[in-house]
């Protein structure tokens, strides 16, 4: 295939990919208010243990764009998290025709292990969170 073949089918699945972050961002940014219960709930279950050692735990966002800078870094990750498998699955059919049938193999057999393990790692930090808060609480002098 020519090089500029090549170059055309990779802006053509760059732009797929861009408009598909996009919708994930936008559905992201509509259900803001669910993903950030989401987020903060390992937070929410230590709540009441920090207040009773009588540490603040309010939340707070600092700056006069904090708010809107917050709620789109979360639109912007969970987007990104989210259609995750589409752009990945773009630059894989871009990239499967040059490999080798070994190389396609193993790529097939480390992805098929790294996916599950990767799911796994996430669901385990999210169970250990709360753990972990507290641990890092621990740290702060007190004053």
């Amino acid at each position: 295939m020519p090089l500029m073949d090549h170059l055309r089918e990779l802006r053509s699945r760059i732009v797929k990919a861009v408009l598909v972050i996009v919708v994930g961002i936008v559905v992201a940014l509509i259900f803001y208010d669910e993903i950030l219960n989401f987020l903060a709930h390992p937070y929410d279950q230590i709540r009441p243990d920090l207040e009773a050692k009588g540490i603040d735990t309010t939340l707070a966002i600092t700056g006069v764009g904090g708010a809107l800078q917050f709620q789109l870094k979360i639109g912007l990750i969970v987007g990104l998290i989210g259609t995750c498998p589409f752009w990945l699955w773009q630059l894989w059919a871009f990239v499967l025709p040059a490999l080798h049938r070994n190389e396609k193999r193993w790529a097939f057999v480390l992805t098929g292990v790294g996916a599950p393990l990767f799911l796994a790692g996430a669901a385990l930090a999210y169970i250990i969170l709360p753990k972990a808060i507290l641990v890092l609480i621990g740290f702060v002098p007190s004053g």
